[in-house]
């Protein structure tokens, strides 16, 4: 059985008011990537009595796509075994302009809603987990903005597709 090389995408800590990617996975120009898993949380809404459903979604971007901007873009992403070789892919995280189409295509394959007080916890079986191919992405956002700022934090689990 195929099984590719996987590694943690931490995502910072950070406030935000507006909608947005919690993270952007983005493949080389040699391997593709496929989505592993997702953790989000945050840490400001406990007890909230204004608890709130997150509209959420997976969005696959090929061809010319105008990545997201204003978060974090200086991401480690530590193999989850330890002897595995440096990750290939980059990543963004937090980032408060989503991304968007060009003259590409910007595909929603996944969208949802999860209660904000109980996190989004999930892990894709190798049949149903999403991929991307060489020099394409993955982002991982928000459909809506929430209505006061959260603390998001996180992290994403993805493996690269190594020939």
């Amino acid at each position: 059985m195929f099984r590719p090389r996987a590694y943690a995408v931490p995502i910072a800590s950070a406030a935000n008011t507006a909608a947005v990617d919690w993270v952007e996975l983005i493949a080389g120009s040699t391997v593709g990537l496929v989505l592993l898993g997702i953790d989000i949380g945050q840490s400001t809404e406990t007890g909230d009595a204004a608890e709130e459903q997150i509209r959420w979604y997976i969005k696959r971007a090929s061809g010319t796509y105008t990545s997201g901007s204003g978060g974090n873009t200086s991401i480690a992403r530590p193999p989850v075994n330890s002897g595995d070789a440096a990750a290939t892919l980059t990543a963004e995280s937090q980032n408060t302009t989503q991304i968007a189409v060009g003259t590409g295509t910007l595909t929603t394959l996944h969208t949802s809603t999860f209660n904000l007080r109980t996190g989004l916890q999930l892990f894709w079986t190798p049949e149903t987990a999403f991929t991307c191919g060489v020099s394409q992405a993955i982002a991982i956002g928000m459909g809506a903005a929430p209505a006061d700022s959260v603390t998001w934090e996180g992290t994403a689990y993805v493996g690269e597709l190594v020939p």
